[in-house]
């Protein structure tokens, strides 16, 4: 039977537009009445035969903790966004699309911080069927924008109103911080969704025979930790640094170089910079800290 209730906050939500009654429609935040009908639902559900399953309980805690999540939590940094330029020839632009097997891609004029529009490979492939002239300017449609800050409830409900599967997120200059995509924030309700496209992602982090560790400068740091029996101690950085890169650049302040070593000394690693371009780092080699006898300095 239909709670009366709700459904009035429907009608409103369908008469006014207000996205904060769908917001609170969808899952009920800051209903005390949603929350204490979820709590019964799942006491009765765990008091029966058939109790929940791991992954129930996996999808009820990430919608219970979304809400705290922000754009910022989720997004693709600038640094991987795959974009094409209104200036992009046919060639450059099908050779994009194919290597990269995306179905929108952001553009831009003059740079990424110009971001005019996005582009769907639907056009892209109804212009090509028709023998038509490819011009991205005819073909791109309106962007959406964000801000980092922006809860991921009120993206996804954002989205849903306007229609639209990806945003474009935007830094308090008007620059490109990252763009994240609806598939994104579904993820983080149902964890990882992998098409027919999706490669199996090779191993992040791979141990040599000299203890040391090859690993992915996107491998997160609560795993890095596990692997280094706990000596990598994270409450002395900030809660939003996530990966092994994140934490480099913290302790510099600055995207290293290739061939730079860091020295981590809480928790006695060394970090040597393999590969990295000017925006970001692309892998590490994590090595324990040496002791010299001689001197009881550690190297």
């Amino acid at each position: 039977m239909t709670d009366p209730d709700l459904s009035d906050d429907v009608e409103v939500t369908k008469k006014t537009g207000d996205r904060s009654s769908l917001r609170r429609f969808i899952l009920g935040i800051d209903d005390p009445r949603a929350s204490n009908s979820l709590q019964r639902l799942l006491e009765e559900r765990h008091m029966s035969s058939t109790p929940l399953s791991m992954d129930e309980k996996h999808i009820i805690a990430n919608i219970l903790q979304i809400e705290k999540k922000t754009v910022k939590d989720v997004m693709l940094p600038r640094a991987r966004i795959c974009a094409l330029s209104v200036t992009s020839s046919f060639s450059h632009i099908t050779e994009t699309i194919a290597r990269n097997l995306h179905s929108r891609y952001p553009v831009f004029e003059g740079s990424l911080d110009n971001t005019i529009g996005m582009v769907h490979i639907k056009d892209v492939l109804s212009t090509f069927l028709q023998k038509k002239d490819l011009c991205l300017k005819t073909l791109m449609r309106p962007a959406m924008f964000a801000v980092p800050s922006m809860r991921i409830l009120d993206l996804l409900v954002k989205m849903r109103v306007e229609r639209q599967h990806m945003a474009i997120i935007v830094d308090e200059f008007g620059g490109i911080d990252g763009l994240i995509t609806i598939e994104n924030v579904i993820e983080e309700i149902v964890g990882n969704i992998q098409d027919e496209h999706d490669q199996e992602e090779k191993m992040k982090c791979i141990r040599d025979d000299k203890g040391g560790f090859l690993v992915d400068a996107g491998y997160p740091l609560q795993d890095l930790q596990k692997e280094v029996s706990d000596c990598l101690s994270l409450q002395q950085h900030q809660e939003d640094i996530k990966t092994v890169g994140g934490l480099i650049e913290h302790l510099l302040g600055k995207v290293p170089c290739r061939g730079e070593i860091v020295h981590h000394y809480p928790s006695k690693l060394v970090f040597e910079i393999l590969k990295s371009d000017p925006r970001r780092i692309v892998s590490v080699y994590i090595s324990h800290m040496r002791e010299n006898k001689q001197n009881g300095k550690k190297t």
